[in-house]
């Protein structure tokens, strides 16, 4: 089975977060509700991709190029995803509303992180039926050069929820750090 990633929000983390998945192996389906920004993400990761390689940081550059796909909708993103990483705008509303549709759109045992580095999964999570599979997977930037990602559950994340965030961290080559409390 191929690992596939739906990174959600396209911005200046979901692009640092391409960069790692496609470089660990992984197909990444990037969504933006922005139109034009998963393209443009490619593209910068794409360039990335390519400066890392001339640096000796990424070997089969163009197979790491190769992984990495826009998607239309949501729907399309995460379609057979092992797992999601949201990336959206930093506001409550922004990953509810996101959140809310992940909550319907994705099989309850795909683990959901959050790119969130203000506002705990609690605050956007609490209301959904599979609440216990969001937990935070917040990157230091860039996160192919700086490789250390924080993993923030909130108090009902299952233990089997960040414990699988903390080993794919581990086997996309970062280094997660734990917090036991939001």
């Amino acid at each position: 089975m191929t690992n596939k990633v739906a990174m959600i929000g396209s911005g200046l983390i979901g692009t640092g977060w391409a960069v790692v998945f496609a470089r660990a192996g992984w197909e990444v389906a990037l969504y933006d509700n922005k139109p034009g920004r998963a393209a443009a993400s490619v593209a910068e990761a794409t360039k990335t991709i390519r400066y890392l390689g001339e640096e000796g940081l990424v070997t089969a550059v163009e197979a790491c190029i190769a992984r990495l796909h826009t998607a239309d909708t949501l729907e399309a993103a995460t379609d057979s995803a092992t797992y999601v990483q949201e990336n959206v705008l930093e506001t409550p509303e922004q990953k509810l509303a996101v959140f809310e549709q992940l909550d319907r759109l994705v099989p309850p045992e795909i683990v959901c992180g959050s790119s969130s580095s203000t506002i705990p999964v609690s605050q956007f999570s609490e209301a959904l039926a599979t609440r216990q599979r969001c937990v935070v997977v917040h990157p230091m930037t860039p996160p192919y050069l700086v490789p250390v990602v924080e993993i923030v559950p909130a108090p009902w994340t299952a233990e089997a929820t960040t414990n699988y965030a903390m080993n794919l961290m581990e086997d996309i080559g970062m280094t997660p750090i734990r917090l036991n409390k939001e």
